[in-house]
């Protein structure tokens, strides 16, 4: 999220050579990234809790 917020600068637009549209662009799609990220880890972590089930046989 920070790549996000940081193309979304109008100084890193001015620094890089970026138009205001590219810089949306990256911004978003930076953002998009790391919710995809942060979803497939939680999914993950979450089977790997389930996986661990503690059963006792009397």
């Amino acid at each position: 999220m920070f790549l996000g917020a940081l193309f979304a600068t109008e100084l890193s637009g001015r620094r890089l050579g970026l138009s205001t549209a590219t810089r949306k662009i990256l911004s978003w799609a930076f953002i998009g990234i790391a919710a995809i990220l942060l979803l497939s880890f939680l999914v993950i972590n979450g089977m790997g809790f389930e996986a661990n089930v503690a059963s006792s046989t009397t």
